[in-house]
């Protein structure tokens, strides 16, 4: 009696294990077939991060009109930076893919949050020592519920279902 269960056991680079029977090779599994190679790095979340600080500084910025004009100013300006330093890391961290650039991916991670500090302290110093008049209140705010939702899209997408 034919058995179509794995004599041996591969591992395997893309699905962790790869099944292999003498029966397979006459009649072939449709799970014996590769997928396309994933990419080491996904750009999706980065992409999906951006466009909720994107949305979240419309709505922000709107729900500041009943305060003023220097509420709606300053909200935009806290946002903006939160935004920018995102904006930055998403560039650096992305560059590189594939398995082979793996030292280059891990380097640019750390250059992308490090630049990202940097950025964010030099507009933080440059909005305070230049923008007069300016609510800090509504500032801080803006940079604060930017940098919540930011955790909040990378948490979300980190619970979802592995492919």
């Amino acid at each position: 009696m034919l058995s179509s269960g794995p004599l041996f056991i591969i591992r395997g680079a893309q699905n962790g294990v790869v099944k292999f029977s003498p029966f397979r090779l006459l009649c072939p599994h449709p799970e014996d077939t590769l997928s396309q190679p994933r990419p080491l790095v996904d750009r999706t979340q980065a992409v999906r991060l951006l466009k909720w600080q994107l949305i979240l500084a419309l709505v922000l910025t709107a729900s500041a009109s009943p305060f003023g004009g220097l509420a709606m100013f300053s909200v935009l300006l806290g946002t903006g930076i939160a935004i920018a330093g995102s904006l930055y890391f998403a560039l650096q961290a992305f560059r590189h893919a594939g398995a082979t650039q793996a030292p280059q991916i891990v380097r640019s991670f750390y250059k992308g949050e490090a630049g990202k500090f940097v950025i964010t302290v030099l507009l933080f110093a440059t909005v305070f020592v230049w923008v007069k008049p300016l609510q800090a209140g509504w500032l801080l705010t803006g940079f604060i519920l930017e940098q919540l939702v930011a955790w909040g899209v990378l948490l979300a997408g980190s619970t979802g279902k592995k492919q």
